[in-house]
């Protein structure tokens, strides 16, 4: 529901929004996001995620060889 939330709030913004349903999901989104030609401009995650929580994902995002400069 919060997801859905936001995301249509960013949307009805005009932004361009990818959604991910947990941490590794969204870290391998952001990594093919980076390869290609729309790397993402901003990364917003939950840290109550389980398994992968947003300070891993945030990390991961950090250390990317695919991050842009």
């Amino acid at each position: 529901m919060l997801l859905k939330s936001l995301r249509d709030a960013l949307e009805a913004d005009g932004h361009q929004v990818v959604t991910a349903n947990g941490g590794q999901e969204g870290i391998n989104s952001f990594a093919a996001a980076s390869r290609g030609e729309k790397p993402f401009d901003a990364v917003i995650t939950d840290l109550g995620m389980p398994y992968v929580d947003g300070r891993k994902v945030a990390e991961a995002i950090r250390v990317s060889p695919a991050r842009p400069p």
